[in-house]
């Protein structure tokens, strides 16, 4: 069980809608293939404000990335934190590339 108001319970709160908003892209057709897991995870950033870090997996090729593929990934990820930033949430959201 998950106490109320414990970090456990935040970051779930930010999970669930890390999961809410991916599963939205999939549902508008916005979610690109090479996608294939998130996690989300809380803490401050560099300055202390408050900060929600999304990392989005992706199914990386052997050996360097092309720009083009890296262009794609960057485009993703900038969605993602431009839906973030619409909600007007009071944390900063980062999203990362990882690979798979």
């Amino acid at each position: 069980m998950v106490s109320p108001l414990s970090e456990e319970d935040a970051t779930t709160f930010w999970q669930i809608l890390v999961d809410q908003l991916i599963a939205g892209f999939e549902q508008e057709g916005k979610k690109p293939k090479f996608v294939k897991n998130h996690s989300a995870f809380i803490g401050d950033d560099s300055s202390g404000e408050p900060a929600v870090y999304v990392k989005i997996f992706v199914d990386a090729p052997k050996g360097p990335a092309s720009d083009a593929t890296v262009s794609r990934w960057n485009a993703f990820a900038n969605l993602v934190q431009e839906r973030l930033v619409q909600l007007r949430l009071q944390r900063i959201p980062y999203v990362l590339i990882g690979a798979n």
